[in-house]
């Protein structure tokens, strides 16, 4: 048990030291664990996340469903006066088949203080490979990565006058 004080005050708080959740869906075997630094772990490996120009380990202890209820965990970590700010669910591959292989759905926003122009990145890692999965953005479209790659990264050039930038759907398969 930790105390309060390590927690942003008005933010959610916990007395637990390494939280973690669990997304899956009713009758379905397969689970994501979402580790207590805000990663992804399936039971076959560990989806890692990066964000900022010296790829900083995530590392956001405490998690919120959307909207209070809604079964999507979200979290915010800041970085480089950025701030990214993730959304995650699972849902069956197929919808009439519950219990069809698990997929997770991860989305990431990246908020910019309209202080002045700052520069981002964000990389998503498997733990249990170094391939990083081609595919660079700089100051372009949303970086998109499929099922069956190994991991992303995406440079962000962002200006201003621009506030919020989706930067990344992820898809990650359990098989």
């Amino acid at each position: 048990m930790v105390t309060p004080e390590i927690d942003v005050p008005g933010k959610p708080f916990s007395y637990i030291a390494h939280p973690t959740d669990q997304m899956g869906w009713l009758f379905n075997h397969c689970g994501t664990e979402i580790t207590p630094e805000g990663y992804l772990y399936t039971g076959y490996g560990e989806l890692l996340f990066f964000v900022g120009q010296n790829q900083s380990p995530v590392k956001q202890r405490l998690r919120t469903l959307y909207k209070d209820y809604l079964p999507i965990y979200q979290y915010e970590v800041e970085e480089d006066g950025l701030v990214y700010a993730f959304q995650m669910f699972a849902s069956p591959a197929n919808e009439n088949e519950p219990t069809s292989n698990l997929i997770n759905f991860i989305r990431v926003r990246v908020t910019n203080p309209p202080a002045r122009p700052r520069v981002g990145a964000i990389s998503a890692w498997p733990c249990a490979t170094a391939t990083k999965m081609a595919g660079t953005v700089t100051s372009g479209p949303p970086a998109t990565g499929r099922s069956g790659r190994t991991g992303m990264t995406a440079n962000l050039s962002i200006p201003t006058g621009l506030t919020r930038l989706k930067v990344m759907s992820y898809t990650a398969t359990a098989i």
